[in-house]
């Protein structure tokens, strides 16, 4: 694939990990099932958004919200559920990273 020379950062936009925050992460599927990258990245736990098994529970804790694709879709339900899981997370060490994937 030849990469355009127009100043975007081609490399970012492709990438399968975006770190959004020192302690937060956002990425999809192929990146939530990607056990090296994770871990390389720090991740400890995991917001996971779609239908499916956690995909390692045994080395992530894991927050599964049930959500659907749709913009009638009250994603606002699951806000404070996800917001108890982060600050859980913080709380039990400063080294604690959350992944989100969609």
């Amino acid at each position: 694939m030849d990469i355009p020379n127009d100043g975007f950062d081609y490399t970012s936009y492709f990438s399968p990990v975006d770190r959004i925050l020192p302690n937060l992460y956002l990425g999809n599927l192929s990146a939530a099932n990607d056990k090296p990258t994770l871990k390389f990245c720090g991740v400890t736990h995991i917001i996971q958004t779609i239908d499916g098994e956690h995909g390692f529970p045994d080395d992530f804790k894991y927050l599964k919200l049930d959500t659907y694709d749709s913009e009638d879709y009250q994603i606002h339900e699951h806000f404070e559920s996800t917001y108890d899981f982060i600050e859980r997370a913080m709380n039990e060490s400063d080294d604690s990273v959350i992944f989100v994937h969609w």
